[in-house]
């Protein structure tokens, strides 16, 4: 839906505005919308509008998610010669007027409605009022220099994830009323349906360069023809499984792996059943070398651990999971969450998408106060060039990008981890129902001068494999369930 904005920023709104939501009549906006600031005969003042006014194309309708009205307008009236004190700005009244659309009759002409009084109980005044709340901390913001903690939309545009999600949410909301597990299906399912909504978006302005054809194209889903990773995507601990679900049903390929059968499974179609697998995947069985590595020689000597017997990551239906161009999924992946840069690396991924929770290193609990880090000593890790505050300050960490807080420490771990693996670091705070959403992105890979193949970064992979499996801690989760559903 395209709106039309006529924007004024000579008025400064205050935060003891008048809580008002009134219809106005019709004829108060028959003037260019461009004249946003008009004279108040009554007040002596100057009065501060805004006018949204939806452009329906001849035969849409609105849709359904947008108040009901031919036109929104936010009105700023401020009261002469009253200031708060040590505020530059004049105290003043906040309105949000509606124009009601007007009611077709029986001669296909149209009546405009009369001006009434709103009805408190009405989705028109809740929706008013919300707005009205909202205009205010934003104009708030402004006044007092508001500076904000996180920033969104840092990879994907705001509004096509807007349009997206609201199509999508409205495909899946049903889910909520046939939600099988005990967890809360409000959260789950609209957490969820936001992540394929990033993840969609994300891949068509990543994966544009790539061979993918479809096979025809689709006017009411036009992103079945959008680029994807070649190698499909590999969702690591899908617990639910309603995200791989989500993006198979919207015609990506892809694996969703858990060890534990979860109930919602047997209830989704047969395309999605396929696709999710019960498998405790094991990141130690990936190659290992044991040659000295540039990981070993920085932190020291590490006893070179012995050949061992290597299992590819295939179920016993023969579905190979890390293979080239994958794409890795971890939401709150737990255990998995540091091995999944170190996978997409040595497996030549396509990226990744990481939503960390519950911090863990790789073979135990993540604490800022361990002695085992994996990684070489600070200021090594991103390079001598670099300035280690300014890479932590790019991570978008929000109020605890002070390193306050476990979870802080943990998320610049988890990011230093990913610069190690030779990923370019990039990051989203998530708009999805959740206190964890801040997600770390791998879709660049770094190279380095004569290394085309991208051996020292995986050596270096290596290298951590090496010394998980010499310190004997990491235990593979057993499989809840059958084991090749």
């Amino acid at each position: 839906m395209c709106v039309l904005y006529s924007i004024t920023t000579s008025a400064a709104l205050h935060k003891k505005e008048d809580l008002a939501a009134r219809t106005i009549e019709p004829d108060t906006y028959e003037r260019d919308e461009s004249d946003t600031s008009t004279q108040d005969d009554k007040q002596g003042t100057v009065v501060s509008l805004l006018v949204l006014t939806p452009l329906v194309k001849d035969g849409e309708k609105l849709p359904y998610y947008h108040p009901a009205v031919a036109r929104l307008a936010v009105r700023y009236i401020p009261v002469a010669d009253v200031q708060e004190p040590g505020l530059d700005t004049e105290l003043g009244t906040l309105l949000i007027e509606a124009v009601l659309p007007a009611i077709p009759s029986s001669s296909s002409t149209f009546i405009e409605q009369p001006p009434q009084p709103p009805d408190p109980a009405s989705r028109l005044y809740r929706t008013c009022l919300s707005l009205l709340d909202t205009v205010h901390r934003y104009g708030w913001g402004a006044l007092t220099h508001y500076r904000k903690r996180v920033h969104h939309d840092c990879l994907v545009p705001r509004e096509d994830y807007q349009d997206l999600y609201l199509i999508l949410r409205e495909k899946y909301k049903h889910l909520i009323n046939a939600w099988k597990e005990a967890t809360d299906p409000l959260k789950h399912v609209f957490e969820d349906v936001g992540i394929a909504t990033f993840l969609m978006l994300f891949w068509k302005a990543t994966c544009g360069n790539g061979d993918y054809m479809p096979a025809r194209e689709s006017t009411d889903a036009p992103w079945r023809s959008w680029p994807r990773p070649a190698g499909g995507f590999l969702d690591l601990g899908c617990g639910n499984g309603l995200l791989t679900h989500i993006l198979v049903s919207e015609g990506y390929a892809g694996h969703g792996i858990d060890v534990r059968l979860r109930q919602s499974w047997s209830h989704y179609p047969d395309h999605t059943r396929k696709a999710l697998h019960v498998y405790a995947l094991d990141p130690t069985c990936c190659p290992i070398d044991t040659r000295a590595t540039e990981l070993e020689n920085a932190i020291g000597d590490m006893p070179t651990t012995t050949k061992y017997d290597l299992h590819p990551p295939i179920n016993n239906a023969g579905t190979e999971f890390l293979k080239p161009d994958v794409f890795l999924i971890g939401n709150h992946a737990d255990e998995l969450t540091p091995w999944i840069p170190v996978l997409a690396t040595l497996c030549d991924a396509a990226g990744y998408l990481s939503i960390p929770c519950c911090a863990w290193k790789f073979d135990e609990r993540f604490t800022r106060t361990s002695s085992t880090s994996f990684l070489p000593p600070s200021g090594t890790v991103i390079g001598p060039n670099e300035d280690e505050d300014a890479f932590i300050e790019m991570l978008n960490l929000g109020a605890e990008g002070s390193r306050k807080s476990q979870y802080s420490a943990y998320r610049i771990w988890l990011a230093q981890l990913s610069r190690w693996m030779g990923w370019k670091v990039e990051c989203e705070v998530l708009r999805i129902p959740s206190t964890r959403n801040w997600g770390i992105v791998g879709r660049e890979r770094l190279f380095l001068e004569g290394d085309g193949k991208m051996e020292v970064y995986k050596d270096r992979a290596r290298a951590i494999v090496n010394e998980v499996v010499r310190r004997g801690m990491f235990k593979t989760r057993k499989p809840e369930g059958k084991a090749d559903h």
